[in-house]
């Protein structure tokens, strides 16, 4: 199997589309994805508490998901304000995103990186008693183009939770 190029796929494509070009899978800690096989995947936590699994593409755009308990609702809070500690000037804004036919609350942030805007969504949702919160984040000149990836990885972990079809 040869890998392919996210850039060359994704231009334009839907998210359906998006999936059938992932043959890499994760599964583990009751997550389960596909995402593209020339992208990395790290993964920290252990079962009985937080635990977030992330994958990289080669230019340095990543998708995250971390689960933990149903009690721990500061969970979207907690990331948002790990990024602005982080970044000074980072803009806030209240979005809802659909995957499939599943609503998505959280924020888009806009920051500087080094010289780079970089564009992140933070989505929360509950799902098989936990916590889960989504973490997209490129270069804000890439983030429109891989979009569509981002949201196919989600539209699969969707799935294996049984929230879309």
């Amino acid at each position: 199997t040869g890998h392919y190029d996210v850039r060359d796929r994704c231009e334009g494509s839907s998210a359906r589309e998006a999936i059938a070009v992932m043959p890499a899978e994760f599964s583990q800690w009751g997550l389960q994805f596909q995402y593209p096989e020339n992208w990395s995947v790290d993964t920290d936590g252990q079962q009985d508490g937080p635990r977030t699994v992330s994958v990289h593409s080669p230019e340095g755009a990543f998708w995250s998901v971390t689960a933990d308990r149903p009690e721990a609702d500061s969970l979207t809070q907690d990331i948002v304000h790990a990024i602005r500690q982080e970044y000074d000037s980072c803009e806030l804004e209240a979005i809802e995103h659909s995957i499939g036919t599943q609503r998505l609350s959280g924020f888009e942030l806009n920051f500087y990186c080094l010289e780079f805007l970089v564009t992140a969504y933070v989505l929360h949702l509950r799902a098989s008693g936990e916590q889960l919160v989504v973490l997209y984040q490129a270069e804000s000149r890439d983030f429109e183009r891989l979009e569509p990836v981002f949201d196919a990885i989600s539209a699969r972990l969707l799935k294996s939770q049984s929230l879309v079809e």
